[in-house]
Protein backbone atom coordinates (compact mmCIF):
# COMPACT_ATOMS: atom_id res chain seq x y z
CA UNK A 1 0.00 0.00 0.00
CA UNK A 2 1.50 3.37 -1.03
CA UNK A 3 1.24 6.68 0.98
CA UNK A 4 -1.55 7.93 -0.67
CA UNK A 5 -3.77 4.55 -0.10
CA UNK A 6 -2.69 4.21 3.16
CA UNK A 7 -4.34 7.19 4.12
CA UNK A 8 -7.58 6.67 2.08
CA UNK A 9 -7.39 3.69 4.44
CA UNK A 10 -6.95 5.46 7.52
CA UNK A 11 -9.68 7.98 6.38
CA UNK A 12 -12.10 5.33 5.63
CA UNK A 13 -11.51 3.75 9.17
CA UNK A 14 -11.84 6.99 10.79
CA UNK A 15 -14.81 7.34 9.28
CA UNK A 16 -16.31 4.37 9.52
CA UNK A 17 -15.44 4.23 13.12
CA UNK A 18 -17.37 7.38 14.11
CA UNK A 19 -20.61 6.39 11.95
CA UNK A 20 -20.52 3.58 14.02
CA UNK A 21 -20.37 4.68 17.47
CA UNK A 22 -22.53 7.71 16.81
CA UNK A 23 -25.42 5.36 17.39
CA UNK A 24 -26.18 4.84 21.12
CA UNK A 25 -24.89 1.88 23.08
CA UNK A 26 -22.11 0.79 20.63
CA UNK A 27 -19.19 1.79 22.45
CA UNK A 28 -18.02 -1.84 23.99
CA UNK A 29 -17.46 -0.59 27.46
CA UNK A 30 -17.79 -2.98 30.60
CA UNK A 31 -20.30 -2.15 33.35
CA UNK A 32 -17.65 0.02 35.02
CA UNK A 33 -16.93 1.93 31.88
CA UNK A 34 -13.67 0.31 31.26
CA UNK A 35 -13.06 0.20 27.23
CA UNK A 36 -12.92 -3.48 26.17
CA UNK A 37 -11.81 -5.08 22.99
CA UNK A 38 -14.57 -7.58 23.09
CA UNK A 39 -17.55 -7.51 25.59
CA UNK A 40 -19.56 -10.53 26.93
CA UNK A 41 -21.99 -10.02 24.44
CA UNK A 42 -19.49 -9.39 21.48
CA UNK A 43 -19.56 -5.28 21.31
CA UNK A 44 -16.30 -4.41 20.39
CA UNK A 45 -13.88 -1.35 20.44
CA UNK A 46 -12.63 0.34 17.62
CA UNK A 47 -9.96 -1.97 18.00
CA UNK A 48 -11.01 -4.57 18.46
CA UNK A 49 -13.91 -4.11 15.44
CA UNK A 50 -11.01 -4.19 12.91
CA UNK A 51 -10.23 -8.09 13.92
CA UNK A 52 -12.08 -11.11 13.69
CA UNK A 53 -13.66 -12.49 16.95
CA UNK A 54 -11.24 -14.66 17.57
CA UNK A 55 -8.41 -12.00 17.46
CA UNK A 56 -10.55 -9.57 19.48
CA UNK A 57 -10.84 -12.48 22.54
CA UNK A 58 -7.08 -12.94 22.41
CA UNK A 59 -6.69 -9.29 22.69
CA UNK A 60 -9.00 -9.00 25.82
CA UNK A 61 -7.20 -12.04 26.94
CA UNK A 62 -3.78 -9.87 26.76
CA UNK A 63 -5.19 -6.57 28.17
CA UNK A 64 -6.67 -8.21 30.83
CA UNK A 65 -3.77 -9.63 32.18
CA UNK A 66 -2.80 -6.54 33.88
CA UNK A 67 0.52 -5.79 32.60
CA UNK A 68 -0.19 -2.34 30.36
CA UNK A 69 -2.44 -0.59 28.14
CA UNK A 70 -3.17 0.06 24.53
CA UNK A 71 -3.05 -1.11 21.75
CA UNK A 72 0.56 0.16 20.90
CA UNK A 73 2.15 -2.50 23.33
CA UNK A 74 3.81 -4.92 21.76
CA UNK A 75 2.05 -8.14 23.45
CA UNK A 76 -0.66 -6.06 22.37
CA UNK A 77 0.51 -5.04 18.66
CA UNK A 78 1.78 -8.41 17.75
CA UNK A 79 -1.58 -9.84 17.90
CA UNK A 80 -2.87 -7.46 15.23
CA UNK A 81 -3.04 -8.88 11.34
CA UNK A 82 -1.07 -7.77 9.18
CA UNK A 83 -3.51 -5.30 7.20
CA UNK A 84 -4.56 -3.47 10.93
CA UNK A 85 -0.36 -3.38 11.79
CA UNK A 86 -0.16 -1.26 8.10
CA UNK A 87 -2.39 1.61 9.54
CA UNK A 88 0.22 2.18 11.85
CA UNK A 89 0.62 2.03 15.84
CA UNK A 90 0.55 5.82 16.25
CA UNK A 91 -3.09 6.02 14.03
CA UNK A 92 -4.21 3.07 16.08
CA UNK A 93 -3.66 4.36 19.25
CA UNK A 94 -5.38 7.66 18.46
CA UNK A 95 -8.27 5.71 16.86
CA UNK A 96 -8.08 3.62 20.37
CA UNK A 97 -8.52 7.09 21.92
CA UNK A 98 -11.38 8.40 20.10
CA UNK A 99 -13.66 5.43 21.33
CA UNK A 100 -11.70 4.38 25.13
CA UNK A 101 -12.49 8.03 26.10
CA UNK A 102 -16.12 9.13 26.90
CA UNK A 103 -15.57 12.74 26.88
CA UNK A 104 -15.63 12.23 23.23
CA UNK A 105 -19.45 10.90 22.96
CA UNK A 106 -23.06 11.63 23.36
CA UNK A 107 -25.29 8.88 22.99
CA UNK A 108 -25.75 9.64 19.47
CA UNK A 109 -22.32 11.21 18.62
CA UNK A 110 -19.37 13.33 19.18
CA UNK A 111 -18.87 15.61 21.57
CA UNK A 112 -17.85 18.80 20.43
CA UNK A 113 -14.27 17.82 21.91
CA UNK A 114 -14.78 14.51 19.93
CA UNK A 115 -15.53 16.46 16.86
CA UNK A 116 -12.30 18.35 17.47
CA UNK A 117 -10.16 14.95 18.11
CA UNK A 118 -11.48 13.60 14.98
CA UNK A 119 -10.43 16.99 13.03
CA UNK A 120 -7.17 16.64 14.72
CA UNK A 121 -7.01 13.02 13.22
CA UNK A 122 -7.76 13.95 9.69
CA UNK A 123 -5.33 16.92 10.12
CA UNK A 124 -2.31 14.36 11.12
CA UNK A 125 -3.45 11.55 8.30
CA UNK A 126 -3.74 14.39 5.83
CA UNK A 127 -0.25 15.79 6.20
CA UNK A 128 1.51 12.60 6.59
CA UNK A 129 2.15 12.57 10.25
CA UNK A 130 1.36 9.45 11.33
CA UNK A 131 4.84 7.30 10.26
CA UNK A 132 4.31 3.78 9.39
Amino acid sequence: MNDTQLAVERLRVLEETVEYYSHPLRRAVDGDGQCRYITPDGGRCAIGRLVDEGTARILEDVEGDGLGYGVCVPRIFSKLPAHVKALGKDFLRQLQSLHDDGIYWMPFGLTCCGEEKVKRIKSDVEHGRYPV
